[in-house]
């Protein structure tokens, strides 16, 4: 009888063990579902995206060493794509793509002062279903409440200080961003979050704050004068919130472009020093991306954009750090677009990608370079004119169908030598590509 009782009481003590075991296991289970138990914490995400900022203005890019040190030091602490087009020459249109991962066809923004449409699903949505917090800093009234750029953003500041009656535009500038933004991360961290700061310079009119002028920026005028207009766009002309009285050369408008951009690249100095000061960098998939540059003088056409898909237009900055699949310091010279930066995130974020979006995964990069023949499509501001990209090669087509240009952007930037006539192959397979988008088609 002992011996009996002393198996039974055997038996209950490695059931109790097993029974512990199992429970811990199980509590294991939960923590990991739910971000513990050996699992990493999600990051938060920082979008940061520039009106009007032209690739080629980073350091890194063409310009003098501390031309954009903030900027540069962004891409050596991540990866820089030196060839990231955008979707839209317009920043209403190009934003829409930015936070829906589709084209002007399929969200339906085609330019500046058109509504997001209240069904498209937007990355601040998807974000705060999974549990983020999501907030926003506008610079511009073309992305404000009215036009539905608030979709899924619990925190969305947009508070303009200036008007501009010349188009219609309310704006702040890069210290009220910058200052805003700041509030907003000292004040609300509480879990991860979602942020998008957008900075409205270096839109015109130029007028970066003064210790941001440089001598060095402004050449001395070579005589060449333009003409006053009351048009905001056009060629050889000055914009009506453009001009400055007496002002006339071209030198003077483009050093206070880039006394703006060198603004805009202090204030974000500002903002990544409290990110490195707080460790929120660390802990945080940072992208910064231009929606769309400016012409200075290209084609004939001054302190503009928006008419159109030519490179000083098209072309945009695109800075990735992540630190876990981003390899720091590698610029990629593979072709990209903006309507790939919404996948990208979610997938960085370990979130589903909704099987609407038209863009790719940009990491591992390998699977991008793979696929650097696909084809980029371009539009400018309304979609007149439209381009694709295909590696080297860009076919441009007019307004009317009718006139068509292409080129290879990498030997000719200025796309001043139509290669129609001698590579009409190439280019009637690109026609085709493009006449299968939402774009209207051309003949």
């Amino acid at each position: 009888m002992e011996t009996l009782s002393h198996s039974i009481r055997f038996v209950r003590v490695r059931f109790q063990i097993a029974a512990s075991v199992l429970a811990l296991a199980l509590v294991c289970v939960v923590l990991l579902l739910a971000s513990g138990c050996g699992s990493q914490t999600p990051k938060n995400v920082i979008l940061i995206t520039v009106t009007s900022l032209r690739a080629d203005r980073l350091s890194s890019s063409t310009k003098p060493t501390n031309f954009t040190p903030t900027l540069d030091a962004l891409a050596k602490d991540g990866a820089l794509f030196s060839r990231a087009y955008t979707t839209s020459s317009s920043t209403a249109a190009a934003h829409a793509t930015i936070h829906t991962g589709t084209h002007p066809w399929t969200h339906k923004v085609w330019s500046n002062g058109e509504r997001l449409p209240s069904d498209v699903t937007t990355l601040a949505q998807q974000y705060k279903q999974a549990g983020y917090m999501t907030a926003a800093i506008v610079s511009s009234s073309q992305l404000d409440q009215r036009h539905n750029f608030d979709s899924g953003f619990e925190h969305f500041q947009e508070a303009f200080a200036f008007q501009n009656p010349d188009l219609d535009i309310r704006s702040k500038d890069a210290t009220l961003a910058t200052d805003a933004a700041l509030s907003w991360l000292t004040e609300s961290q509480h879990r991860p979050f979602f942020l998008w700061i957008h900075y409205f310079d270096p839109h015109g009119p130029y007028d970066a704050p003064d210790q941001h002028r440089l001598r060095s920026d402004t050449p001395d005028e070579d005589g060449f004068r333009l003409e006053g207009s009351r048009l905001n766009s056009g060629p050889g002309i000055i914009p009506s919130y453009q001009m400055v009285p007496g002002v006339m050369a071209p030198e003077p408008y483009i050093g206070s472009y880039n006394a703006e951009v060198r603004f805009v690249d202090h204030e974000l100095g500002r903002l990544l020093s409290h990110l490195d000061e707080t460790g929120t960098k660390k802990q945080s998939i940072l992208i910064l991306a231009g929606d769309h540059g400016e012409s200075l003088g290209e084609q004939d056409h001054f302190f503009q954009h928006g008419h159109s898909t030519s490179e000083e237009q098209a072309r945009v900055p695109l800075l990735i750090l992540e630190g876990r699949s981003v390899p720091a310091g590698i610029t990629h010279q593979t072709p990209v677009s903006l309507v790939d930066l919404a996948p990208t995130l979610l997938s960085l974020s370990g979130l589903p990608i909704p099987g609407h979006m038209e863009g790719v995964v940009l990491f591992p990069a390998a699977d991008v370079e793979a696929a650097s023949e696909r084809d980029l499509f371009i539009t400018s501001s309304g979609g007149s004119e439209k381009a694709v990209v295909r590696g080297n090669l860009k076919l441009t087509v007019d307004a009317t169908g009718k006139e068509k240009k292409l080129v290879d952007v990498i030997l000719d930037r200025r796309e001043s030598t139509n290669l129609l006539s001698s590579n009409e192959s190439e280019a009637k397979l690109l026609l085709e590509q493009l006449n299968k988008t939402g774009f209207p088609d051309a003949d």
